[in-house]
């Protein structure tokens, strides 16, 4: 239970809990062992070990609700009171702020790869931030290059595939705004590459799968795997 611990005591817990998270971020070393029996013997000075580990995995636990990553090392603690997450949930956002000062970390970009990247280093990052976000985002114009499309090749996907995905065979997630099932139509050979928009390279998907397909780490498997469950389709 959180009663009889005073805000210092939490707050000198959120302080080591940063100083071991953005030791991690930075790569540099950190003794946790020493680093706990420095606190004990400071602000948390009458508390144990295992009370100091146990409010370590509290706050772990409030990075977990709210979405964040958590240090390794300290795995959430289940069942933790709401009045001790509200506690450390404001500690931890008195705190963020000098964070977030010191590293905005990556920019916002309108390019969708770099987008992703940035996405993937900002996980990486220090554990803890909860970014300020943009109140109002820029807007910017881009220039696309696209494909022209033949309705009638994807019309005729659709009323092969029947409204069941062509790659997993589950039935489309939802009904779209006319009534009918949800299914994209999928270039197996991507037309960028050079593939053709016929029905023998196309197939319909469910979104997860269309994902899966341009995104997965096993995308190329998934795609052998539509080849050889899919006769209509031919290789290109």
């Amino acid at each position: 239970m959180a009663s009889g611990w005073t805000d210092a005591e939490l707050e000198a817990c959120v302080l080591a809990y940063f100083e071991v998270a953005e030791a991690h971020a930075s790569g540099q070393p950190v003794n946790k062992t020493d680093l706990r029996n420095r606190v004990l013997a400071g602000p948390l000075a009458g508390r144990t070990k295992g009370s100091y580990e146990y409010r370590m995995q509290n706050i772990s636990h409030v990075l977990q609700v709210d979405g964040q990553p958590w240090v390794e090392g300290f795995r959430p603690a289940a069942n933790v009171g709401a009045g001790i997450v509200d506690r450390i949930r404001t500690l931890l956002d008195k705190h963020r702020t000098r964070v977030i000062a010191d590293d905005a970390g990556p920019a916002p970009t309108d390019d969708p790869d770099e987008l992703d990247q940035r996405t993937r280093d900002a996980r990486r990052g220090r554990v803890g931030l909860r970014p300020p976000g943009q109140q109002t985002p820029q807007r910017t114009t881009r220039s696309v290059e696209a494909f022209v499309r033949d309705p009638l090749v994807r019309a005729a996907v659709l009323s092969r595939a029947a409204g069941v995905c062509e790659l997993c065979e589950e039935r489309a997630p939802f009904l779209d705004k006319h009534g009918d099932p949800f299914l994209e139509v999928h270039h197996v050979r991507m037309l960028a590459k050079g593939g053709s928009d016929t029905i023998g390279n196309a197939a319909a998907l469910c979104p997860n799968c269309h994902r899966r397909l341009h995104l997965g780490a096993d995308a190329a498997e998934q795609r052998e795997q539509l080849y050889c469950g899919l006769p209509a389709l031919r290789r290109e």
